[in-house]
């Protein structure tokens, strides 16, 4: 083909339709050495000083196919150095990785691939990460998500972008690019691992797509392709209403925990009730969340139920919890378990806080922007060694402009500090007195009078 090809003409319009690239950006290209990332390299270099980027080629050796690895390797570079395109190698042991990080092979892979384009990425910024996936590849994606059950999130396939990673194959085939790199004379390897049915990709690939194609339809892939956008487009819509919904039924985050309005939450759909949990969730794992079905409609019913203390384990990392009007979803989190000496003018990181104690003057007023974490208390009346310790059952103290004594556990309660959450706080202790429930309330007894000479200021943020 020449440079007129119509496979490069349909490239250009649909990068420049995709908004894909910007002038003066690094692509770091993925190039295993096949035919779709070798056509991709080739592709991207011949439009490059058209559209003023730069290319990086990036290959990356996982040592599972021994001397075939080693040629792909060397068919890479050994292209590269012919094109004149910078080129960088890396190999990691996926088994290694995999074992050490209890993940499947398939998983192992994608994650150290994708870790080593980052970090070229982060070292050429500004730059994109592109794939070499094909309508193939997002045809197979959509029909095994279909056949296992994995929500609607998942029929919109493989997405043109995703944050930095971007994929300007999606619009052709592989057919389309074996004849381009054919006529092109664009050397590639083929993995004869493709051919076996030894993944669940590989079955769909091998055995079920030609079934359809030769007895249903044998346009499937081109059929798929077009839902695919279809439902990207639905997508954005749901999003829209779900985003509206959460928005009206959260009444706290932070990065550990949503506290949601478990009446409120029940009055939109079942549908968008999955959707607002499924959110929440992704958001606390900083990633995709596999629940099935069953999963979901158990917590559903739990919610329905609402039966305080009722909590479910959702994955290893994710909770849900019912307290009294609240839904909570939290992943799992350390408590302060520890009693630790405070000594004055040393700053104390702890893994679940910051805290702080110096002395200062006695402030002239106490009103203090909100959360800004500080509190001043009379340093005469601190008798004892001061100390950090976690709160028991049966702990008390006169709360700070009260007349009576009250409960720590209920000051908790009426704070809405998630149940989850409630063994994480502190106490801030002189001797066997309690000083300041820290965050929320001190005690009255340590309190900034008139006759207050000497001030200790204290400072508490939950990380």
């Amino acid at each position: 083909m020449t440079a007129k090809s119509p496979l490069l003409t349909r490239f250009k319009h649909f990068v420049v339709e995709q908004h894909l690239l910007q002038p003066n950006e690094t692509i770091i290209v993925g190039v295993s050495g096949g035919v779709d990332s070798m056509t991709l390299l080739d592709l991207l270099q011949k439009k490059a000083p058209d559209w003023q980027v730069h290319l990086v080629a990036a290959h990356l050796n996982h040592l599972l196919r021994a001397k075939l690895a080693e040629r792909d390797a060397e068919l890479v570079r050994q292209y590269c150095i012919q094109r004149g395109i910078p080129c960088i190698i890396k190999t990691v042991n996926v088994k290694d990785y995999a074992r050490e990080h209890h993940l499947s092979t398939e998983m192992a892979g994608r994650a150290v691939r994708y870790a080593f384009f980052n970090e070229l990425a982060d070292a050429h910024a500004p730059a994109v990460i592109a794939t070499a996936h094909t309508a193939d590849d997002n045809a197979e994606t959509i029909l095994l998500n279909l056949i296992k059950g994995r929500g609607w999130h998942s029929l919109g396939g493989i997405p043109v972008r995703r944050g930095n990673i971007i994929r300007p194959l999606l619009f052709a085939t592989k057919a389309e690019l074996y004849a381009y790199a054919q006529q092109c004379q664009i050397p590639f390897a083929e993995d004869h691992t493709n051919r076996l049915t030894v993944t669940q990709r590989n079955v769909i690939r091998n055995q079920i797509l030609p079934l359809i194609q030769q007895h249903l339809n044998p346009r499937v892939t081109s059929t798929l392709n077009e839902h695919s956008r279809h439902w990207q487009a639905a997508a954005q819509v749901i999003k829209q209403l779900r985003d509206e919904a959460l928005s009206k039924v959260i009444e706290l985050k932070s990065r550990d925990y949503f506290l949601l309005a478990k009446t409120r939450l029940q009055d939109y759909s079942e549908f968008l009730q999955r959707e607002i949990i499924i959110e929440c969730l992704e958001q606390l794992a900083h990633e995709y969340v596999d629940m099935s079905s069953a999963q979901v409609n158990r917590l559903l019913k739990m919610i329905e139920q609402g039966k305080t203390g009722r909590q479910l384990s959702l994955t290893k990392q994710l909770r849900a919890f019912i307290d009294r009007e609240h839904l909570i979803l939290t992943r799992r989190v350390a408590v302060f378990s520890e009693e630790i000496p405070v000594k004055i003018g040393e700053r104390l990181s702890h893994e679940l806080f910051d805290f702080s104690c110096e002395l200062a003057a006695v402030p002239s007023e106490l009103h203090r922007k909100p959360h800004d974490h500080t509190e001043f208390i009379d340093w005469a009346k601190v008798q004892g060694e001061l100390k950090l310790r976690p709160w028991r059952a049966g702990d008390c103290f006169k709360p700070l402009g009260m007349k009576g004594i009250k409960k720590v556990s209920d000051i908790l309660i009426d704070n809405k500090i998630p149940l989850p959450f409630k063994k994480r706080i502190p106490l801030l202790t002189s001797g066997e007195q309690i000083i300041w429930v820290c965050g929320l309330i001190l005690a009255d007894e340590f309190k900034i009078t008139l006759q207050t000479r000497q001030a200790l200021k204290i400072y508490y943020k939950e990380k």
